[in-house]
């Protein structure tokens, strides 16, 4: 039996020269021997069920979360794993790859029970952006700087309810350097009203201020036409 690492950047190998277009969104800090939890695999929507019969081939399937479709992009989630006995020395003791088919979040309309997903313009930025982490196993694609900082919002202040982990929140210091303000603006702004308080915010390290004027553009309707 191949070992999970192993099973990991073989996956890693066949996407990356297959030319799926994705980013590792979330979980990748602590590659190439283990991931953060698991990782969270995004390819573009045109590509994600050629993305998916790769990762059928590699891994076994954990489970998997359906939430219908919204303006241009299935909202659906699967989770994979690597085959074999647990190693203790990874985080999770294998590593899970979580799939998602587009870029989507809790909504808060109807006290969070909806989903959303991004502005077709933010998931094409994205990918146009995207920069390659290289390790000697393999590569990966991740978000700009900007860009993570921008989903690192939508991923606290909606799915997690605006309740900032401290991981996050270390995550936010260690991006804040990096980035070209103007950028994060813009970014922030393609599926954000309120773009340069938000980002102002951030640079302030006031995240209640972050999920107010966040939250602003769902509840004053802005949305809901990306919600089901």
């Amino acid at each position: 039996m191949e070992t999970h690492k192993k099973q990991f950047w073989d996956l890693m190998e066949e996407i990356n020269s297959s030319s799926i277009n994705y980013v590792v969104v979330r979980g990748f800090l602590r590659l190439p021997n283990s991931a953060d939890n698991d990782i969270d695999l995004a390819p573009h929507y045109e590509q994600f069920d050629d993305c998916m019969e790769i990762i059928k081939r590699h891994l076994e399937k954990h489970w998997h979360r359906e939430y219908g479709f919204a303006e241009y992009a299935f909202m659906n989630n699967y989770s994979y794993k690597t085959r074999g006995p647990d190693n203790n020395s990874i985080a999770e003791k294998r590593f899970y790859v979580d799939t998602d088919s587009s870029l989507f979040f809790s909504s808060p309309y109807k006290n969070y029970e909806t989903t959303w997903v991004v502005s077709h313009g933010f998931n094409e930025y994205v990918y146009e952006t995207k920069i390659k982490k290289t390790f000697e196993e393999g590569y990966i694609w991740i978000p700009s700087p900007e860009n993570e900082l921008t989903l690192q919002v939508l991923r606290n202040v909606l799915d997690k309810r605006g309740h900032w982990k401290q991981k996050s929140i270390n995550r936010v210091c260690d991006l804040l350097p990096l980035v070209d303000k103007q950028e994060l603006v813009k970014s922030i702004s393609l599926v954000l009203p309120c773009a340069k308080r938000v980002a102002d915010s951030l640079f302030d390290g006031d995240f209640a201020s972050v999920n107010k004027y966040s939250l602003g553009g769902f509840l004053n309707g802005h949305y809901s036409k990306r919600s089901i």
